[in-house]
């Protein structure tokens, strides 16, 4: 039984991932990653949807604050150096990304964890943002 629940958990991600970026407008997963690069212009960089450095948040907060430069408040972001702190940016991370009007399903868990999939639905969500604030 086990062995069929991963092959219906992973054929579900597919469909979510292939419809999601569908809705971007056929993008791949590189184009989105340039997509998220090239709108932020401050360090960090990530160089994947399994880099390390996502953990702290501090890239998703610059590339928040690429979309509006008043989304976020800086007083409210830890530099990410402990667990605790960590913790605290991605919870706050994920409110002002739903503040913002992200639909996004990711847990601040999925970020800490740096779960690949996860971080990409959340930048899909973010590019969606900006495409439908846009349009």
């Amino acid at each position: 039984m086990e062995g069929k629940k991963k092959l219906v958990l992973a054929l579900v991600w597919q469909m979510v991932r292939k419809h999601t970026l569908d809705v971007l407008g056929n993008i791949n997963e590189e184009k989105l990653l340039q997509w998220a690069l090239n709108k932020v212009t401050k360090e960090p960089k990530i160089h994947s949807f399994k880099d390390p450095t996502i953990k702290n948040c501090q890239f998703f907060f610059n590339l928040l604050e690429a979309l509006n430069p008043e989304a976020i408040d800086r007083e409210n972001v830890a530099e990410g150096a402990n667990k605790e702190e960590i913790e605290k940016n991605a919870k706050y991370l994920i409110s002002v990304a739903r503040k913002m009007g992200a639909l996004t399903y990711v847990v601040w868990e999925d970020i800490v964890d740096v779960r690949p999939r996860m971080v990409l639905l959340f930048v899909a969500a973010i590019c969606a943002l900006e495409r439908t604030s846009t349009a």
